[in-house]
């Protein structure tokens, strides 16, 4: 089945209008010193895209233009936390983070496909973090002024299941 897609993009214009005002982006600390609640939507989204770039001294990142890098967001509007579909950056930044992200293109390459990262063996990655984890658990006595394990510095929430 067809499902429908958003592809998000913003004009430059629209950032423009938005940077002559007294509250804009361009004056952070003054404008979210007191008020941890003060960033909108768009200006998250900016910050993520346009301002990061400008940030960085960058005209080639954080846009959708000629010449600069394409990276790419695909959405899936008919996953349940992109529902309903009234304003999609909302529920995108503030609900749906990566569960509704369909596909991704880095500098034009794909690398998300149908929600699955396929740049990684995350079987294999998942092995290597396990041999790592218990490697370090192991030599944690030996490092460790008490000579103690990381059960005794660190105890588990819940018992194991013997």
């Amino acid at each position: 089945a067809n499902k429908p897609l958003l592809r998000l993009t913003v004009p430059r214009q629209m950032w423009s209008q938005h940077l002559d005002r007294d509250d804009s982006p361009q004056r952070p600390v003054k404008r979210f010193q007191h008020d941890a609640h003060a960033a909108s939507t768009s200006d998250v989204f900016h910050a993520g895209t346009v301002g990061g770039a400008e940030a960085l001294m960058r005209d080639d990142i954080g846009r959708l233009a000629v010449g600069a890098k394409a990276d790419l967001v695909v959405l899936d509007l008919t996953n349940p936390v992109m529902i309903p579909v009234r304003d999609p950056l909302v529920s995108l930044i503030h609900s749906a983070a990566e569960r509704a992200v369909k596909d991704v293109y880095i500098d034009g390459r794909q690398v998300v496909r149908d929600h699955e990262v396929i740049t990684l063996d995350r079987a294999g990655a998942a092995a290597r973090l396990a041999g790592a984890q218990a490697r370090m658990e192991a030599g944690v006595p030996d490092r460790d002024y008490a000579g103690r394990t990381s059960l005794n510095i660190s105890p588990l929430s819940l018992p194991e299941l013997q």
